[in-house]
């Protein structure tokens, strides 16, 4: 369950009790020194350094692929909370795959799968590197004459 990178794992905060035990520990300290994080709707927990982020994505639900907001990094061995706002940055980091942050019987958990599957039946997922980031993502969107409208692939006039 969970987005897994080699050394991150990224999962939507209505899935965490599914998370194993000790996981859910692991944010728990995390939770204890920096309180609750209004509007964080994704956690990334680093695997190796001993940090737990907050990702802010405030269009999670609406929009297929959101941009990236705000994020707290609690970095547990240090005791130390960093913030870093993104809502001014021209190009954002955007949210590619999110049914991959939810537990399979989440709600949504089907609609965003259809719009990934839909995705990579058009190559738009390939080279992830390159379209990490709002404008990467634009321009392959572009490049391949498509464009998304919520949580639907729709090619382009």
């Amino acid at each position: 369950m969970g987005k897994k990178l080699p050394d991150d794992l990224y999962v939507h905060v209505d899935s965490k009790d599914e998370l194993p035990p000790i996981l859910r520990v692991y944010i728990g300290c995390a939770e204890t020194l920096a309180g609750k994080i209004e509007g964080a709707n994704i956690i990334k927990i680093h695997m190796r350094s001993g940090k737990v982020s907050y990702l802010e994505y405030p269009g999670f639900d609406r929009q297929g692929h959101p941009r990236l907001h705000k994020t707290t990094v609690v970095m547990l061995r240090e005791r130390k909370i960093v913030f870093r706002d993104y809502a001014s940055v021209d190009n954002p980091p955007v949210l590619h795959r999110k049914e991959t942050l939810l537990a399979k019987t989440d709600a949504r958990f089907k609609l965003f799968s259809a719009l990934t599957a839909a995705e990579e039946k058009a190559g738009l997922l390939e080279n992830s590197f390159e379209i990490g980031t709002l404008s990467g993502w634009q321009t392959r969107l572009r490049a391949r004459g498509y464009t998304i409208r919520g949580h639907r692939l729709v090619k382009a006039a």
